[in-house]
């Protein structure tokens, strides 16, 4: 383990020595929700960048194995606004969905929403979290097609800062049946097992400042067949109060729910002075069962029954060096062990002269943060390290130099994986155009996954798994209302080939 430390040392030497920056990055494993929401944002953005009546954008992946593709549209006429998405594969059918809203703000009724919902509550115990919006209930559009959501109609009514709610849904899940039970529900759209009807009712009340808001709100879930698991209800009830206060320099935010007859809590609370700033969460569950569209309780896991403290601090250390500490800590309260905690590390120095950006990032966590069950760990605590290195330079106006390096160490008691991901590349940019090419080389036992935010994927996560060594291309180009975009990835050690195109207009 020594070698790999010193490989890690003589990086953050580097650090100092090379002209590097980028904000800390999260485990990608601990943030599949986060990540899945910011890519679909992206991809609604792009439909309002010309603010358009009818626009459309799309993502394709073409490879010798499966193809499959995205496609949204939006159309907006006065206060109506309709968006539709589709999802094709190989393997399956067209999956879709739709949301229609009327938005009439000088109006008691404010929003009425139609179709399949994404609904936000607080910090997310019952629905998903707004996370910096100020409002405690919204309706967000559509969410992409592959996987299921309510579909209802939700009514958003307002009298003078009061605003009151109303959701209503059903849905047809795919489901694992066992001795005609519920035994696991599952996220993503299924064709080929049993299905089960979901139904949704919620009401809530919220009170709403320019700098604070305060509400409570009612909810009940309720499924056609109980569950396998005597820990589950097949009716479940929740109620929630929650709120936010945000100033220039400061935040708070708390909710409090009782979910069945277990508690849940979270708060947050942060400030920003200056370049400074700093942030504390406090979560925790005592229920195992969650509602059906609530957002990850934990960031170390997706499972109740724990309590989570994490830390942020980001601060300058000088006047182009910024450091970066996060700390996660989770307690399992079910755990026969006492305490039995694990936590996740990351320490991250981010160089920012004119022309450059570089970003050095260690993280260290135990092997349960990103792996519930490995038959091939013999110790429960093992410890996993990893590395990252990234940088741009500026060769010339319009010419980009890119590095990133990933390297993955885990310490076994037997043995040590090791894995690597390397990416060099050069970017043309001028106007409209911009021209990219590199190379990329990996080797992992497991999949190294990275949120690509400019690859047109429509899953929105790359993975790169096994070996392999690549050469890619690609451009983008934009023009009035129209951007087009391509990148093709070719092995040259196999005939494997990926294809992403985006269309929008």
């Amino acid at each position: 383990m020594v070698k790999h430390l010193i490989i890690l040392i003589l990086c953050s030497f580097a650090c100092f020595i090379l002209p590097l920056t980028a904000e800390t990055e999260e485990l990608p494993e601990l943030q599949g929700e986060i990540l899945q929401e910011n890519w679909l944002q992206k991809l609604y953005d792009e439909l309002n960048i010309e603010g358009h009546q009818l626009s459309a954008n799309s993502r394709f992946r073409i490879s010798d194995s499966a193809t499959n593709g995205l496609v949204s549209i939006q159309l907006i006429e006065k206060e109506l606004q309709l968006n539709v998405n589709g999802y094709s594969t190989k393997a399956g059918p067209l999956k879709a969905n739709f949301t229609l809203a009327r938005k009439t703000p000088k109006t008691t009724v404010r929003e009425i929403y139609l179709g399949n919902l994404r609904p936000v509550w607080g910090l997310g115990t019952v629905f998903k979290t707004g996370g910096a919006e100020q409002q405690l209930y919204s309706v967000k559009k559509a969410p992409h097609p592959l996987y299921v959501s309510p579909q209802g109609v939700s009514l958003l009514l307002s009298e003078n800062d009061f605003y009151l709610y109303f959701m209503a849904a059903l849905e047809s899940r795919s489901a694992r049946i066992q001795d005609e039970k519920i035994a696991s529900l599952y996220q993503s759209k299924r064709e080929d097992i049993a299905k089960v009807t979901e139904q949704l009712l919620s009401a809530g009340l919220e009170y709403r400042q320019p700098s604070y808001a305060i509400g409570t709100m009612a909810y009940w879930q309720g499924y056609n067949r109980a569950f396998v698991n005597p820990g589950y209800s097949q009716d479940l009830a929740a109620f929630s109060l929650s709120g936010k206060l945000k100033s220039k320099t400061s935040y708070l935010a708390a909710e409090g729910s009782l979910i069945g007859d277990k508690g849940a809590v979270q708060a947050t609370a942060g400030y920003k002075l200056q370049r400074v700033e700093q942030s504390i969460s406090f979560a925790t569950r005592q229920n195992i069962q969650m509602p059906a569209y609530a957002s990850k309780p934990f960031l170390l896991s997706s499972l109740g029954q724990r309590t989570e403290f994490s830390w942020n601090l980001d601060f300058p250390l000088a006047d182009e060096l910024d450091l970066g500490l996060r700390h996660a800590l989770l307690r399992n309260n079910s755990s026969l062990k006492s305490p039995a905690w694990i936590s996740r590390s990351i320490l991250s120095l981010a160089y920012k002269p004119e022309s450059s950006t570089v970003n050095l990032q260690l993280s260290r966590m135990d092997r349960e943060v990103v792996a519930i069950e490995d038959a091939a760990y013999a110790n429960t605590l093992p410890i996993h390290y990893r590395g990252k290195l990234q940088f741009k330079q500026t060769i010339s106006k319009p010419l980009e130099l890119k590095v990133l390096f990933r390297y993955h160490y885990e310490d076994k008691i037997k043995t040590e994986n090791n894995s690597f991901f390397w990416e060099n590349s050069l970017t043309y940019k001028k106007k409209a155009l911009q021209l990219e090419a590199g190379l990329q080389s990996w080797q992992s036992l497991r999949s190294i996954i990275s949120a690509e935010d400019d690859l047109s994927d429509p899953d929105g996560l790359s993975t790169a798994t096994s070996e392999d060594n690549q050469v890619f291309a690609g451009f983008r180009f934009r023009w009035h209302t129209i951007h087009l975009a391509a990148e093709i990835h070719q092995s040259w050690l196999t005939s494997w080939r990926n294809i992403y195109v985006s269309i929008g207009i």
